[in-house]
């Protein structure tokens, strides 16, 4: 078989899986997101990450709680750290937390800290989301 052959085969066969990939991954926000408003699909998964830091016991010191009764229209359906010493200057690790939209409607997730001024003067991450 020719090369443009294999090539012209290789691009048609690997088109629809990368755009099924694409489908299935989810939208990553992070601290730079903070207070803005974002355009999703409601059948991804949103997924924040924030900076965050363990303590000697391996648990997280920087804590971060979602507000499920200031949240609008989100689900919140995991959360883990993941450790990235170097990522963001001053933390150790990322605390991950995975949302699912519960209707087509307009959506906001609150997530709060008590541990200081990390993304905002108030320790508080608000973004809205429109489907």
């Amino acid at each position: 078989m020719k090369p443009i052959a294999v090539a012209a085969l290789a691009a048609l066969f690997a088109a629809p899986l990368a755009a099924q990939d694409i489908e299935t991954r989810p939208y990553i926000f992070t601290q730079g997101h903070n207070g803005e408003a974002q355009t999703v699909d409601v059948a991804r998964i949103i997924q924040v990450q924030l900076p965050s830091n363990t303590g000697a016991n391996g648990d997280p010191v920087v804590d971060w709680q979602y507000q499920p009764e200031i949240s609008k229209t989100v689900e919140l359906v995991d959360t883990h750290h993941v450790a990235s010493p170097g990522r963001i200057e001053g933390f150790d690790q990322v605390s991950v937390l995975d949302f699912r939209l519960t209707a087509a409607d307009e959506a906001r997730i609150v997530i709060t800290t008590d541990s200081g001024n990390l993304i905002s003067e108030t320790g508080v991450y608000v973004i809205d989301l429109k489907p």
